[in-house]
């Protein structure tokens, strides 16, 4: 909270709400004598570093947020900005160096695709409160037909949401195939028109390691 309210200004609901749901375990770590620190745009607001690198990829921002996000961005280096993208959107800005790198990069040999909320069908895990519960960090899990199973009871204990099967089968098209998942966070969740009373639910948030 108070990370949030130092780099947020004004306060507004939809961005605390961006804020919580961009924020991981290591944010709540002390980074600052740490070489390198990989971090979301939005999650670097009111920070700042000797050189910043940013990836931004394929087409140029539609609206004013997207364009206030990159400025943020983009004003995060104390020193030197390296920005990386596959668009033209910054072609026009005046630079130290442009450089085109027309070199094809094969891709990697090994994926890890780390679910989220989004990414994970949220009225499944209903009445499996105990078995997620028995798990922890780093747990190895078994995977078959978009389910994930507890590897030592080999007990249903996650299914993916349909986007993120679709995801999955695209990945698949390009020749990768789930090698092993694990554990990554258990966390609690409620919808947001339940009752105050209502028992959250033990979510499985898992790491899914994909290789060629």
């Amino acid at each position: 909270m108070e990370l949030f309210e130092r780099t947020n200004e004004a306060k507004y609901y939809g961005d605390f709400k961006e804020f919580v749901f961009e924020s991981s375990v290591e944010d709540f770590c002390d980074v600052s004598g740490a070489d390198v620190v990989v971090s979301t745009i939005h999650k670097a607001k009111g920070r700042e570093f000797d050189d910043v690198y940013m990836l931004i990829s394929d087409k140029h921002p539609k609206n004013a947020k997207q364009i206030r996000r990159l400025y943020v961005g983009m004003t995060r280096s104390k020193n030197r900005l390296f920005i990386h993208t596959n668009c033209d959107y910054f072609d026009h800005l005046s630079a130290d160096l442009h450089l085109v790198d027309q070199k094809q990069y094969a891709m990697p040999e090994e994926v890890v695709l780390q679910l989220s909320h989004k990414d994970v069908n949220l009225g499944f895990f209903k009445g499996l409160k105990n078995e997620i519960l028995a798990l922890r960090s780093g747990d190895p899990l078994k995977y078959r037909e978009f389910c994930l199973y507890d590897a030592s009871t080999d007990k249903p204990v996650a299914k993916l949401s349909q986007n993120m099967q679709n995801q999955l089968s695209e990945w698949e098209a390009k020749g990768y195939n789930v090698k092993s998942a694990s554990v990554r966070f258990i966390v609690a969740w409620k919808p947001k028109d339940a009752p105050k009373d209502e028992p959250a639910t033990a979510v499985l948030l898992a790491d899914l390691h994909l290789s060629l």
